[in-house]
């Protein structure tokens, strides 16, 4: 919080120095000797005299007294409320194919925030990973100054469409309007994420909508066919800049979803994944790391949010990692698994000893590594 200097809130609240302050030295045992003589002495000319320099001088001192006051407020004020963002993974490392579980906390003076709005964004090597927006708890009769009022799969031409083939393109469209007066810069950032959990797409522009406008746009992604079938969801969300840079969101998220569906037309069993929970101030949400083509990187988790004017952000990192991988090709294969069978029961010393076969790291290589191999057969990374 900026604080006023002195001369300004002098300046604010046109408060002026009193003239005699300029020419008295502030000494009070002469004023208390002024005021007891006028106490004690019968009244004459000179009386007179004493009493208007009596009077002068209690106000000068009370003059002192008020500035000196000031002086004191203004250069030490009232501790602001401190808002408090923590963020945090409930591990530093995981492997393809694992759960990352992205706990956070909001807090102003120790007392949980229950209706802000918290800008969530994940950037690997590669850029920007995942986008989303979360709510702390339920936030009621709020007006946007910017808000997503529309957000659907579609065909080409914007017409809806719930579904969508393996191996095709797909399509959604986006509305959102600004409420103001004014023009607004916004940042918009589209993410998808497959029925797995896993990160599918990433869409991020900036540009400037007009005063009480209403603007949409289509965009179109390839469907590998690779990627799993099932529900997939559309998370869309607002931010005054990336979070990153300290953007924070102009309204909530709004989603959407489709089915990604097989050649020919048969969905497969979707694996569970947990969305985003709140419990008073907390937060938590899940992304799931595929276990094909994982990028093998450290993960930045940048987090923002403002709150009654006040700011507050944090970050956290965690690393993806591909187990298993006992050569170092970005795969787990029969090369890998061959490798640690010729190191099959083995221990420090031995001539056959290969310590990147001891997967579990106990300093022997047994079944247990065999099986961590196995496990893991046919994970890749880039």
């Amino acid at each position: 919080m900026q604080t006023a200097s002195t001369s300004n809130y002098r300046n604010k609240h046109k408060i002026a120095t009193h003239p005699p302050f300029l020419f008295y030295p502030l000494n009070l045992k002469e004023y208390s000797i002024s005021l007891i003589t006028v106490k004690i002495r019968f009244f004459n000319d000179n009386d007179v005299t004493m009493m208007k320099i009596a009077k002068s001088s209690f106000f000068n001192i009370a003059t002192i007294i008020v500035m000196l006051s000031l002086v004191f407020i203004v250069t030490n004020p009232a501790s602001a409320s401190t808002l408090t963002l923590v963020l945090k993974t409930d591990k530093p490392v995981y492997n393809a194919g694992e759960t990352v579980n992205i706990q956070g906390n909001l807090t102003l003076d120790g007392v949980p925030v229950q209706d802000a709005l918290v800008a969530l964004e994940i950037d690997s090597k590669n850029g920007y990973y995942v986008f989303r927006t979360i709510q702390t708890g339920a936030i009621q009769g709020a007006n946007w100054l910017v808000e997503i009022v529309d957000l659907y799969s579609c065909d080409q031409y914007g017409n809806p469409k719930n579904a969508s083939r393996i191996d095709s393109t797909g399509y959604l469209n986006v509305t959102w309007r600004n409420n103001s007066a004014f023009s607004k810069n916004v940042t918009t950032a589209l993410y998808l994420q497959f029925s797995t959990g896993s990160p599918f797409l990433t869409f991020v522009s900036r540009g400037e909508i007009s005063a009480n406008a209403t603007v949409y746009q289509i965009d179109s992604f390839p469907i590998p066919s690779t990627a799993p079938t099932g529900t997939t969801t559309i998370y869309a969300s607002l931010y005054t800049d990336f979070p990153k840079n300290g953007g924070i969101p102009f309204c909530p998220e709004k989603n959407a979803t489709f089915t990604i569906t097989s050649t020919f037309g048969f969905e497969s069993q979707s694996s569970p994944y947990r969305a985003i929970s709140t419990s008073a101030s907390s937060f938590q949400t899940t992304i799931t790391l595929p276990r094909k083509d994982v990028v093998l990187a450290n993960y930045i988790i940048y987090a923002t949010c403002q709150y009654n004017s006040q700011s507050a952000s944090d970050m956290a990192l965690f690393q993806a990692i591909l187990v298993g991988d006992v050569d170092g090709n970005k795969k787990v294969d029969m090369a890998d698994i061959g490798l640690v069978c010729k190191a099959y029961g083995s221990k420090p010393g031995d001539p056959k000893w290969d310590s990147r076969c001891d997967l579990n790291g106990d300093g022997k290589i047994d079944m247990k590594d065999v099986g961590i191999v196995c496990r893991n057969y046919g994970n890749t990374g880039v």
